[in-house]
């Protein structure tokens, strides 16, 4: 993923500017990303990672307008393949956030294995689990869509939000 501090010594008297993960703050999320690489099997030369803004836009339960966030510089580490897209992002020090998932081939059960690794992972490593749920994928905007997406976060443990009812959290179970 990112370089380490030898590395970037190498790099740097090679004449080239490079940041570590620690010096971008995202050294959780590079390990949290790292271990799900690994646990799905995906190569880690097709992870990619970049450093943009970042906006999430979704109906309100309510539906009487959108929430909105924006988060600026933000570390995304994407892997996508023929079967799913994931993309994760740091929430904070102590919490990763699943900005993107996304399987093409719905209901096989994909989606949950994948959550159920992610949520595993966070476990071990004592990390909180954030998701905005959204209903991007809906052409008929059916708002029972959004419901269900939200009812399966549920069902994994996320809780909403009291304030922010779009934002569900996963709280880390260790042991």
């Amino acid at each position: 993923m990112f370089i380490t501090e030898e590395q970037k010594e190498i790099l740097v008297a090679e004449g080239h500017k490079v940041t570590t993960a620690a010096e971008l703050g995202i050294q959780t999320l590079e390990n949290f990303a790292d271990a799900v690489r690994e646990r799905l099997g995906f190569p880690a030369e097709n992870v990619k990672c970049v450093i943009q803004d970042i906006w999430t836009d979704v109906s309100k339960v309510n539906r009487r307008g959108r929430f909105m966030e924006k988060k600026t510089q933000c570390a995304t580490f994407n892997m996508k393949n023929d079967c799913y897209h994931l993309s994760l992002i740091q929430h904070n020090s102590q919490c990763v956030e699943v900005y993107w998932i996304q399987v093409f081939d719905k209901c096989k059960g994909l989606g949950t294995e994948i959550m159920n690794h992610i949520l595993d992972i966070a476990d071990e490593q004592g990390i909180d689990v954030r998701a905005i749920p959204s209903d991007f994928d809906n052409p008929t905007k059916d708002p029972c869509v959004l419901v269900k997406l939200r009812d399966w976060y549920r069902s994994f443990g996320f809780v909403a939000g009291k304030l922010q009812k779009e934002v569900f959290v996963y709280k880390c179970q260790t042991a």
